[in-house]
């Protein structure tokens, strides 16, 4: 049974809520299973995944054009019912359709020739790529408000014509639908239909750029009593690219090092999308300084960019990158092992190699990007698992106390903590962003784990 928590850890989940949250991701079990198995199954992984990725992609670049023809055609009418002279009327609908061609030429060069391959200016990230990537999400929540709309009309209409009332109890029908209360309803529509466009505005402005020093108490049976207090601080999903160049880096690497670690994590995705950007990231993470090393595991996204490139460029730095492989640590004259697994999306995660050259009395630190190779690291002598990926969720809707996400519908393991039994969890949202520039209720987040022994065992 996996379930969050750990002892001492504030955000552990209560019995009603593992419940709740297990009836809600129940309706795509299979999606889940099926994600597990493509990334710790054998062979063909690689492909399987690869070809899962691009079906998802494809759903969804069709779910958005779907939605924004939707969502043209009732601008279209709207217009086209509007007292507008008919040259305004044309004009507003060319600017329409020139913004939505533009909105997904960003994407378009970037699947065909890998667009932008550089940094770009301010002004093209401010005035080019932020409002049309906004758009281009907001207008998925317009569309589903709208449909939802259009739909309940539709059927009270229908149910209107099928149950007629009483002739006696019809009212005129200026009595019926008052101007003041039609002038509201539809004044409240459109306030309602415009709002994911500030909310997610707010999620770009605000959201991604305000991050949290998460500090937790981690609990490990075999930690030495000389060991008390270590202090490991973890940063994940960086995405070194135009959403976060090598200045804003640094910044967190200051915070990092204000915080005086013995070790540092990193658990991968340092690049976004462009090998170009594997200088700056490499740059900036030099100036960690950690007591005790600076370690690191690959991501999906690095083997995407190129692994080895990645990885030459982090060691010249100082970072020590593990691919399936593990380090013997001797700190206050006390054993600690750090081991690292590369990522399955195109390398092999091979836990036994990882493991095969640390001390087996001795703590274990796992490194792995995928919190989903959780079920395979438990089954071995690891006592706590680091690991990122999800961004918690990145955007992240809270209703009634529990969150909904994409990364909640296809993974149990979203942030925070998880134990199954003596193997402990910790997801990080970590720093930086994929896909849209936006972040919501769910904030950066640079992970403080203060490491002591357990009072029991067993």
């Amino acid at each position: 049974m996996w379930f969050g928590g750990g002892r001492g850890s504030e955000d552990a989940r209560t019995t009603a809520q593992i419940v709740a949250f297990r009836s809600l991701t129940a309706i795509i079990p299979y999606v889940r299973v099926v994600s597990w198995r493509l990334l710790l199954g054998t062979g063909h992984q690689s492909m399987s995944t690869r070809t899962l990725f691009i079906l998802f992609f494809s759903l969804g670049v069709a779910f958005v054009g779907f939605a924004q023809y939707y969502l043209f055609r009732k601008f279209h009418r709207l217009i086209r019912r509007s007292a507008l002279q008919l040259w305004l009327q044309r004009t507003l609908l060319g600017l329409v359709c020139i913004f939505l061609t533009l909105m997904y030429l960003p994407y378009v060069l970037r699947l065909f020739y890998k667009w932008p391959e550089h940094e770009v200016s301010n002004l093209i990230l401010y005035g080019a790529l932020y409002p049309f990537s906004l758009w281009g999400l907001a207008s998925v929540s317009t569309f589903v408000i709208v449909f939802v709309k259009d739909v309940g009309a539709a059927v009270l209409h229908l149910r209107k014509r099928l149950e007629p009332l009483p002739m006696s109890s019809r009212l005129p029908p200026q009595e019926a639908f008052p101007a003041s209360r039609r002038e509201f309803l539809r004044w409240g529509f459109g306030a309602a239909a415009a709002s994911p466009m500030g909310i997610f505005t707010y999620g770009a402005a605000v959201g991604k750029e305000r991050y949290e020093i998460v500090e937790r108490r981690v609990e490990i049976p075999r930690l030495s009593p000389t060991l008390h207090g270590l202090t490991l601080v973890q940063l994940t999903d960086i995405h070194v690219g135009n959403f976060m160049k090598q200045e804003k880096l640094e910044r967190y690497v200051r915070v990092v090092n204000e915080l005086q670690p013995d070790l540092v994590a990193l658990t991968g995705d340092f690049i976004g999308s462009s090998p170009e950007f594997i200088p700056a990231c490499a740059t900036a993470l030099e100036k960690l300084d950690a007591r005790e090393g600076v370690f690191a595991c690959l991501g999906n996204h690095d083997y995407w960019v190129g692994a080895r490139s990645v990885t030459a460029a982090l060691e010249a730095a100082g970072v020590e990158v593990l691919r399936n492989e593990g380090h013997r640590l001797m700190i206050r004259d006390a054993p600690l092992n750090i081991a690292g697994v590369d990522d399955p999306w195109r390398g092999k995660a091979d836990f036994d190699l990882a493991l095969s050259s640390v001390d087996p009395n001795a703590p274990t630190i796992m490194l792995c990007h995928q919190p989903d190779l959780f079920p395979a690291i438990a089954q071995r002598a690891v006592d706590l698992t680091l690991a990122g990926h999800y961004h918690g969720g990145q955007i992240k809707f809270k209703f009634f106390g529990f969150a909904v996400s994409p990364a909640h519908l296809i993974t149990a393991f979203v942030e925070g903590f998880y134990r199954h039994g003596q193997a402990l969890l910790y997801v990080s949202r970590g720093i930086g962003i994929t896909g849209p520039p936006v972040r919501l209720n769910a904030p950066p987040e640079i992970t403080v784990l203060r490491l002591v022994p357990s009072s029991t065992v067993g």
